[in-house]
């Protein structure tokens, strides 16, 4: 029996053979020994706090990013100040002010296409990461196509949505839980001038759009697992982000299209990422701390010690 917590295998191989000489002295049977150690390294499926197939653009007063760097495919353009714990990585050129530090250096990499992180019908009703989810599960069909899906913060502003099931809707209440998308879906508030608060996981076929410039949005993520990660916003297209401050942890994913976030004050993460086709990021300022996990976990690597 394996037990659950093992890291790796030790087998130790014992030969014992019969002696001529050796056991006229009494040593006799003798024998010989050899051991060899494998250790399981676990991996996560991205490595970088910021990550951008094409252009990565981030223009604040202050950028933070902790315990990562930076990647961009084409062209890097960071300014106006701040500081990188990783390397900022580039594919064509690099535009750096020298108000930002890069601690790992200026790095020019091969061409390295977006990860394969997520699809959104993992998030479908039957699919792997809807089932496994022991929380309340939404799929919303919007009933004009034309129209995003509105989910409204406000708790009296919309029809609340139904567990478990498919419903046809244009405006649905945000509640805590995993919410399947299928077309565009925006996040704002109706009324009231409370921040935009949630548990969610968000996961939409098309663009997701956070563009309340009145309100403050606080979200993170309903699925959180150390082997299927900690998605917060998944979309198959865009997602545009505008706030006068955006707080967040987990994963932010667009996977054929850019992200554009906009902090008139400022965003903030202590475990999130942002990862898109090309990032457009700007505000007063942008502090990311980057936490692996946050990923679903990626092939492990298996070491031999001698």
């Amino acid at each position: 029996v394996i037990p659950g917590n093992a890291g790796g295998v030790q087998v130790t191989v014992i030969n014992r053979f019969a002696a001529f000489f050796a056991g006229v002295f009494g040593f006799d049977p003798m024998e010989v020994r050899a051991m060899a150690t494998a250790v399981v390294h676990p991996t996560a499926a991205c490595a970088f706090a910021l990550f951008a197939e094409n252009d990565l653009r981030a223009a604040f007063l202050l950028l933070r990013i902790q315990a990562a760097g930076v990647h961009a495919g084409t062209d890097l353009t960071l300014r106006w100040a701040g500081n990188i714990q990783g390397p900022c990585e580039y594919g064509t050129s690099a535009s750096i002010e020298f108000g930002v530090q890069c601690q790992g250096g200026r790095v020019q990499a091969p061409f390295q296409p977006l990860p394969d992180l997520y699809a959104v019908s993992d998030f479908a009703p039957g699919g792997p990461l809807w089932n496994t989810y022991a929380g309340d599960r939404y799929c919303i069909r919007p009933q004009n196509p034309a129209q995003p899906i509105l989910l409204d913060a406000h708790p009296a502003g919309a029809v609340a949505p139904s567990p478990n099931q498919c419903i046809p809707a244009q405006r649905v209440r945000l509640q805590n839980g995993l919410y399947y998308l299928e077309g565009a879906a925006r996040v704002l508030r109706s009324q009231g001038g409370a921040p935009i608060r949630a548990t969610i996981t968000l996961a939409a076929t098309g663009s997701l759009i956070l563009d309340d410039p009145n309100h403050r949005y606080e979200l993170q993520p309903a699925l959180n697992d150390p082997q299927r990660g900690a998605p917060l916003l998944v979309a198959g297209q865009a997602i545009t982000i505008t706030s006068p401050y955006f707080w967040w942890i987990g994963l932010i994913l667009a996977r054929n299209g850019p992200v554009g976030l906009s902090a008139t004050t400022g965003a903030w993460s202590d475990r999130g990422a942002i990862y898109g086709k090309r990032l457009d990021l700007r505000g007063g300022f942008l502090q990311v701390s980057f936490d692996p996990t946050i990923c679903p976990a990626g092939a492990p690597r298996v070491e031999l010690l001698r």
